[in-house]
């Protein structure tokens, strides 16, 4: 059976990771004033966005369809609005791995600052490698900042 101070501890611990977690947060929101936008806009915008989306998707052909990538990046952009970051990772890394630009720069903020993912620079810099190298040029931006 744990003692009072065990238990004091592990509250404690927990307390100053939420803490440390949230500083990191701040830190990238000043950082990165894009990703301040993405996170600041209105629910009911975003709602509206995937309604007409999903509307768009069911009126078009099926050849004419969005690609897969493109469908799993507007999910990942969706997760990562709502701060759900492991979520976001799972969507972006499969479109990123398919070659989609955007996914793959979001999926470097994502590893460079450790938003769901163990932070690791260099995996960071894989992605804005990838995603410049398509002529992403907030990935080219990213790049020069970190090399």
């Amino acid at each position: 059976m744990k003692n009072i101070i065990e238990i004091l501890n592990e509250g404690v611990k927990q307390f100053l990771g939420k803490i440390i977690a949230a500083l990191l947060f701040a830190v990238a929101l000043w950082a990165f004033p894009s990703l301040k936008k993405i996170l600041k806009r209105k629910k009911d915008s975003k709602v509206e966005n995937q309604t007409q989306e999903k509307e768009k998707l069911k009126a078009e052909p099926q050849e004419e369809q969005e690609s897969i990538a493109t469908q799993k990046y507007k999910l990942g952009m969706k997760y990562l609005n709502d701060g759900n970051f492991c979520e976001a990772v799972k969507y972006f890394l499969p479109a990123a791995e398919q070659g989609h630009a955007a996914a793959q720069y979001y999926l470097g903020h994502i590893y460079e600052w450790g938003f769901g993912v163990p932070m690791n620079k260099s995996e960071a810099v894989k992605w804005f490698e990838k995603s410049a190298a398509q002529g992403y040029t907030d990935a080219q931006d990213a790049l020069k900042r970190l090399l």
